[in-house]
């Protein structure tokens, strides 16, 4: 009796405590998950300068983590399942980030305060430069110094998640024809939407954006509106305004940098087996002649038997296209030569393709005359096996300053680049459309080595995508030479005369040279 009376007791403290859990306030959004709060924060980010008014688009970030939101156009924000010992991250162009711990808080209100040092820096605008202060155009930097840190062969891929308004679509991995496409903020004009480039004062250089050495980069701003106009009909999608290093008074500085990277694709087609494709390959004949209601009888006899015979008149007898020997022949792979199971894409296929870059610059100067020269050289393979697909790129640029005399500044800027293009004889679309059409109770490559039979028109990709059947070679030069002499009025501050000149000059040549290679079949004798 008395263990009885216990029990009972115990039961009911239990009962009265989760009843008293369940109606408490802090229940009703939060959760105790080992000794951690989970709640749900609400909150309203405002301007501490600007009379607390509220920001729009203020990034809220759980520090350490990708999980987040933005505020609304009200600045407020609601972020759910949070820790108490989160700390939240709040960041805006323009404002200083804060981190603000969460505790058991589930009302956070934060005031950002305006980032003074930010507002100072210099803009490329136009032909000329400005504070962010002092900007009223929409316009966006990046410097050089983020750029490298994702080291792309594109310099147009580098570009991507950096600048708000700034799309950026890359829509081939191929070494030498991965060129981004890039726009601002959507699609503004019929025809060609790229934004226009322009290096160092000169608009539409030779070459673009693509293949320039990030190395070289001083910064980048994007122009988004009004802010182009200056360039007229050519910058209705943008502009995007490149400018590159120059030297710094001081002694010789010397720079060497390597860069070894790989990639792979982000997705490779996932093919049907052999043993997949034969049976499903016996189904289609079956749904296109035999009629519906005999449909399941008609499956089960050609998996048993091979063959089936129609009850129904005026339908002839359905054979299968793999015989039930195959089939199994297929399944268990006990004969790869007969029987084989193809992986067109693995055959074809490396895991990972190389990619590298070496950069040396050499800067310094005196106080009147002031250099930067940069050499580097980047290759880039493709994920093909013995590929003959690859890139190499040699560039060199020197920019000169000279302060004439008090007056009179004079700049040249000189670039070379050769980029050297080496591709099969086939294009990449081509060799794609083999993959896809290629069967896997058909052979790419026998067990010894040897390249399979062809799929159409003596063409096996195993061969097509290696020197083995010939290359197709690209090589282009580019040559760039600009030249700025800027005087200064002694009599009114900030009134200057600049005289600009450049001349652009690129050769291209293709050679594709086609030799005869061999493909083997399995002749049955031996």
């Amino acid at each position: 009796m008395k263990q009885n009376l216990t029990f009972n007791f115990l039961t009911a403290f239990f009962v009265i405590a989760v009843w008293i859990q369940s109606v408490s306030p802090a229940s009703s959004n939060s959760l105790i998950i080992d000794s951690k709060i989970v709640q749900n924060v609400t909150g309203t980010v405002t301007d501490a300068d600007a009379g607390g008014s509220g920001i729009p688009g203020v990034s809220v970030v759980i520090k350490g983590t990708n999980r987040g939101t933005t505020t609304d156009a009200s600045g407020k924000f609601t972020l759910n399942d949070v820790n108490s010992n989160n700390t939240l991250v709040f960041s805006a162009v323009g404002y200083e980030t804060q981190e603000v711990s969460v505790g058991n808080r589930s009302q956070i209100n934060v005031g950002l305060k305006v980032d003074v040092k930010s507002l100072g820096e210099v803009v490329v605008v136009g032909y000329g430069t400005q504070t962010k202060a002092t900007v009223t155009g929409a316009v966006v930097q990046v410097k050089g110094e983020n750029l490298i840190k994702s080291p792309t062969q594109d310099m147009g891929s580098s570009l991507a998640g950096r600048l708000p308004g700034l799309v950026v679509i890359q829509t081939s991995g191929e070494p030498g024809a991965d060129a981004a496409r890039i726009s601002i903020r959507g699609t503004n004009t019929l025809g060609n939407n790229s934004p226009l480039i322009v290096i160092d004062g000169i608009p539409d250089r030779d070459g673009g954006l693509s293949r320039l050495n990030p190395r070289d980069i001083e910064n980048i701003s994007v122009l988004k509106d009004a802010s182009a106009a200056i360039y007229g009909a050519r910058a209705a999608n943008g502009a995007i305004i490149v400018t590159t290093k120059k030297g710094k008074t001081g002694k010789p500085s010397i720079t060497y940098d390597f860069n070894q990277g790989f990639s792979q694709p982000t997705r490779v087609p996932n093919m049907s087996s052999s043993s997949e494709y034969a049976a499903i390959m016996n189904e289609l004949p079956i749904y296109k002649t035999i009629p519906a209601g005999e449909w399941s009888a008609a499956s089960n006899s050609i998996k048993t038997t091979g063959s089936y015979k129609s009850p129904t008149a005026g339908v002839s007898q359905l054979n299968a296209n793999y015989n039930p020997t195959a089939l199994a022949k297929y399944a268990d792979g006990s004969d790869p030569w007969g029987f084989p199971n193809t992986d067109w894409f693995g055959d074809a296929f490396e895991t990972w393709a190389g990619q590298s870059r070496h950069n040396l610059t050499i800067s310094g100067g005196t106080e009147n005359v002031k250099y930067f020269t940069s050499i580097g050289t980047n290759a880039q393979n493709a994920i093909y096996k013995n590929s003959a697909t690859n890139f190499h790129q040699y560039n060199l640029r020197t920019n000169l300053t000279a302060n004439v005399n008090k007056y009179i500044t004079a700049n040249v800027g000189l670039m070379v680049r050769r980029e050297q293009r080496r591709y099969p004889t086939e294009s990449a679309g081509s060799i794609f459309r083999m993959l896809m059409r290629g069967r896997p109770t058909e052979v790419e490559v026998w067990p010894n080595g040897k390249p399979g039979p062809d799929i159409e028109n003596g063409q096996n990709p195993y061969v097509i995508t290696t020197n083995a059947t010939g290359y197709h070679d690209i090589p282009t030069d580019y040559i760039q030479a600009n030249g700025s002499v800027t005087i200064s009025n002694p009599w009114v501050a900030g009134l200057n005369l600049t005289l600009t000149g450049s001349a652009d000059k690129n050769s291209s040549t293709s050679k594709r040279w086609q030799t005869p290679w061999m493909l083997y079949y399995l002749d049955g004798t031996g």
